[in-house]
């Protein structure tokens, strides 16, 4: 959260980065990502799938189905245009993301959980998201 409030401040200034400091901040950028897939790699070999299997598929369920329908349901409500339409709930209907697991390490529960559902999500998203894209006609 600090981050994201010293990012914003820092865009609504005008202010500019150095090229050093710039160049720091990309290569920090750059390694989140893979960072966080070898975290939540570690996670799924101590945790596992098959465990879970049977609550991380209602989860799943409720983030790749129910959460994208509830939100094409609340932009029709509001008369959104049928481009921001498919934009929100094309995005709503990712997969999740390792910041569930990020959240749940940090709390200390929902590990196992976290990681299967992201695991579940991942391998049905494509489907999914396709769907839904084949849903709206984008």
């Amino acid at each position: 959260m600090i981050g994201l409030a010293a990012g914003m401040a820092v865009h609504l200034s005008g202010l500019t980065m150095t090229a050093t400091l710039a160049t720091v901040v990309n290569q920090i950028a750059g390694i989140a990502g893979p960072a966080a897939l070898i975290s939540l790699g570690m996670a799924l070999e101590k945790y596992g799938v098959s465990g879970n299997l049977g609550i991380a598929s209602v989860t799943s369920s409720l983030k790749l189905l129910l959460l994208p329908g509830c939100v094409w349901a609340a932009s029709r409500l509001l008369g959104l245009s049928p481009e921001w339409t498919a934009a929100i709930v094309l995005t709503s209907s990712v997969p999740t993301g390792v910041n569930a697991w990020l959240i749940a390490n940090r709390f200390g529960v929902g590990h196992s959980l976290a990681a299967s559902t992201i695991s579940v999500t991942t391998a049905l998203g494509a489907i999914t998201v396709s769907l839904w894209a084949y849903f709206l006609g984008a």
